[in-house]
């Protein structure tokens, strides 16, 4: 079997696995939120559904709470849990309003990660 491929049919290779590549990239979003964008949301949930970088600090903060919240160690599924309760809460408390709640994303990611090296 000849393996010699002339310039002409490497360069259809190359353009069909580019294609292929940009087709796998653009099937998935960069980052989608950690919880359903369909059916009812609050103003602050709907402005995660809308805003790519605050889905993807949702996803960041859902990431660190469920490495706390399923660990081994009661003391840091309990303070993950409470902490997350108040989180949501301050979070829903800002409405709409981006800044608001990227500034409450960016305290919950700060104190989970004090939690985690708490105990």
């Amino acid at each position: 079997m000849n393996m010699i491929f002339t310039l002409k049919q490497l360069r259809l290779v190359m353009v069909r696995i580019l294609v292929a590549v940009v087709v796998v990239l653009f099937a998935f979003p960069a980052a989608a939120q950690s919880f359903n964008c369909g059916g009812r949301l609050n103003a602050s949930e709907q402005a995660v559904c809308a805003s790519q970088e605050l889905s993807s600090w949702d996803v960041q903060v859902a990431q660190m709470y469920g490495k706390l919240r399923y660990s081994g160690d009661g003391r840091k599924r309990e303070a993950a849990l409470r902490s997350q309760r108040a989180f949501l809460a301050r979070r829903n408390r800002c409405g709409g309003n981006f800044v608001c709640i990227l500034n409450a994303y960016e305290a919950q990611a700060g104190a989970l990660n004090g939690i985690r090296k708490a105990f």
